[in-house]
């Protein structure tokens, strides 16, 4: 933060930012930038009963396409999503809630958003075992592609004039020290 300038910090944790004078981010935040709209779809007022569930949900829309970035939300929040958004959360390109969490991306949240791409950032071997096994197979059952940091390196979405193109760094810039399984 202290290297790059910033007009507004939101986040879910204020309490741990306090030197950058942050806002809670909350649904209805929305803004625009360079014809892209974006829109804060979580958390809402009601409390959730798990911290997680409070991360911010952002919803970012341009004439291209639409990315759901979804923080560390678990199922609660995304039955809440469904209830409250319904068919407005359907996005092309879905960030994979609380890292791949066997807790998070539930069949009718998956159904709802209809996403083409699925990002896992998730590290490599990572002490909790994300993406969780289960998750992968709902993935794969949603039809979408996914994609997991931890195989993948960093993923760069690409979206212009209706086309999405999706490239994981491991593969455009491969060493030969790097194998595929």
């Amino acid at each position: 933060m202290q290297g790059m300038t910033t007009e507004k910090l939101l986040t879910s944790v204020p309490e741990q930012l306090t030197p950058y004078s942050p806002i809670a981010c909350k649904a209805g935040q929305s803004w625009n930038w360079d014809q892209i709209e974006f829109t804060m779809l979580s958390p809402p007022p009601a409390t959730f009963s798990s911290e997680n569930n409070l991360s911010c949900v952002l919803k970012i829309q341009s004439g291209h396409g639409t990315v759901l970035l979804t923080g560390d939300i678990e199922a609660e929040a995304e039955s809440w999503l469904v209830a409250n958004y319904g068919h407005q959360l359907k996005a092309d390109v879905l960030i994979a809630a609380h890292h791949g969490s066997k807790t998070s991306s539930t069949v009718g949240f998956l159904q709802t958003v209809q996403p083409t791409y699925i990002l896992i950032p998730a590290g490599y071997r990572n002490q909790f075992g994300h993406p969780h096994k289960e998750v992968l197979a709902r993935f794969k059952n949603s039809k979408a592609f996914w994609l997991n940091t931890a195989n993948s390196g960093a993923i760069l979405v690409n979206m212009k004039e209706d086309s999405l193109n999706v490239q994981a760094y491991r593969n455009t810039e491969s060493r030969y020290w790097n194998f595929d399984k």
